[in-house]
């Protein structure tokens, strides 16, 4: 069908209605192909005010040209496309990245701040100086000497001042009477304490002999400075204390008065 200028509305509205008043078949037919045509380009014109640059360049300008209806639905189809397919990309933009597509070498996680790390050598210290505090608080007793029942678990004991072999200390009480003679005896049985005591008198007898010091007291003394020490590595490994909240705790530990009579006391 040749056209000497673009179709209208009206001319479709026409154009369908003669072919729906055809008496032959040909003329029908002639009539739709019309009708289908100009429906097209009336949907590239619509196209086209919205968008000239994209459809204009697409179809041809010149008004007498013959109708190319396969070209056109082609370019219809894409124009009528074209929103879907950029709606769609705006979505995979927004969309969060699958598991797959995430490298997971590339994440980094938030860390926690780095708590300080006290040098080995501080709690060496810190150790050292709850030792030294130990002997510096107990050190007015070195001197003390034996009083009360010192002098007869001690001084009068015969395990302990080495008149009996060693091995007798397990069939004594703590006070050096014969378990086997059948006497009376106090029964108090501490047979590891009583050669703990032979064994200071061993080691430091010349102590006791030049300065008239008991060389108990300072095995005592120097048994509470370690386990002061043990007590500030007991708080470091255990309950993971920093070396300050450590320290006063062993400080603590080590002057406090309840273990006078223990330290103190033979």
């Amino acid at each position: 069908v040749g056209l000497k200028a673009l179709p209208t509305k009206d001319c479709v509205d026409e154009a369908r209605a003669f072919a729906a008043q055809a008496h032959t078949a040909e003329v029908r037919a002639v009539l739709e192909q019309a009708v289908a045509e100009w429906t097209t380009i009336l949907q590239l014109q619509g196209l086209a005010a919205a968008r000239p640059k994209s459809i204009l360049k697409r179809y041809p300008s010149d008004e007498n040209a013959p109708a190319k209806r396969v070209q056109w639905s082609a370019v219809l189809h894409e124009e009528a496309e074209r929103p879907k397919a950029k709606a769609a990309a705006r979505r995979d933009k927004a969309a969060p990245p699958t598991v797959a597509a995430v490298d997971v070498e590339k994440i980094r996680l938030p860390q926690p701040p780095m708590e300080k790390e006290w040098p080995r050598r501080a709690w060496l210290l810190a150790g050292l100086l709850a030792a030294l505090t130990c002997l510096a608080v107990y050190l007015n007793d070195v001197d003390g000497g034996y009083t009360f029942d010192d002098k007869v678990s001690i001084r009068s004991n015969t395990v302990v001042m080495g008149n009996v072999p060693w091995h007798e200390a397990f069939t004594r009480d703590f006070w050096g009477a014969d378990l086997s003679s059948g006497a009376w005896t106090h029964k108090s049985y501490r047979p590891l304490t009583t050669l703990s005591f032979r064994l200071d008198r061993a080691l430091f007898q010349g102590l006791e002999a030049t300065y008239g010091l008991a060389p108990q007291h300072l095995v005592n003394n120097a048994l509470h400075a370690v386990v002061t020490v043990l007590v500030l590595f007991v708080y470091k490994t255990a309950f993971r204390l920093k070396l300050p909240v450590a320290l006063l705790g062993a400080l603590l530990f080590a002057v406090h008065p309840v273990h006078v009579e223990a330290v103190a006391n033979l």
